[in-house]
């Protein structure tokens, strides 16, 4: 990391959250505000391990539980305050919330076939685009690549970070299903050069025993 700090006045780890039930058995998990369950606490303990000696000067985090429950043991190690944000929230799915996706296709097969054709353009029923959604975590990234002085962390989940790093590194906000994994508790980290970010790290789950890395669910 000294080329990064070097480079960088401040280094970028983007993190999602941590395991639920509804991650284990692939449900779709927007606006629900799941809790970790038993293998999320100790995925939440093993990242605070892992990064506890990081010189991370602070933690941003969606306000839901899940991603507050991720990101506070690191926190508390490290004597911060996790700042929470309701930019960094998940991707609004609303009625498809805790749905598989069976479920889904089968409850509203025309316009969930057209959301995994262009999430763009559909919607979920009274949900978000992906759009909409990607617009309001630039923002949320902005201001936080613009005033922090240190290295920083962002707690957050799957949808939301997808498409910011679609964002970032110029991927069609169409395919944020499609070219970007993130595994539960996994870990990314960024670099933003002259000519813009350069993504070192996509998703690593190394931190995490093999037990907690075998079936991670969605």
């Amino acid at each position: 990391w000294l080329a990064f700090a070097l480079a960088f006045a401040c280094g970028i780890y983007l993190v999602r959250h941590a395991e639920t039930d509804c991650s284990a058995a692939r449900r779709i998990c927007g606006e629900v505000d799941a809790p970790l369950n038993v293998r999320g606490v100790a995925m939440a303990e093993c990242l605070a391990i892992a990064y506890d000696k990081r010189p991370i000067v602070a933690i941003y985090s969606s306000p839901q539980r899940r991603a507050v429950d991720t990101a506070v043991p690191l926190a508390r190690g490290l004597g911060l305050t996790v700042a929470q944000d309701t930019d960094w929230r998940e991707l609004g799915f609303c009625a498809w919330d805790t749905l598989t996706q069976d479920e889904a296709a089968a409850r509203d097969p025309e316009r969930f076939a057209a959301w995994l054709e262009d999430p763009v353009a559909t919607t979920p029923p009274g949900g978000e685009s992906a759009l909409a959604v990607a617009q309001r975590v630039s923002q949320a990234f902005e201001r936080i690549r613009s005033h922090s002085t240190g290295d920083c962390m962002i707690v957050a989940h799957k949808g939301s970070l997808r498409l910011l790093l679609c964002s970032l590194l110029g991927i069609d906000l169409r395919l944020f299903r499609h070219r970007l994994g993130q595994q539960p508790a996994g870990v990314s980290c960024l670099e933003w050069r002259t000519h813009g970010p350069l993504l070192h790290t996509l998703s690593d789950t190394s931190h995490l025993p093999e037990e907690l890395r075998s079936h991670l669910g969605s």
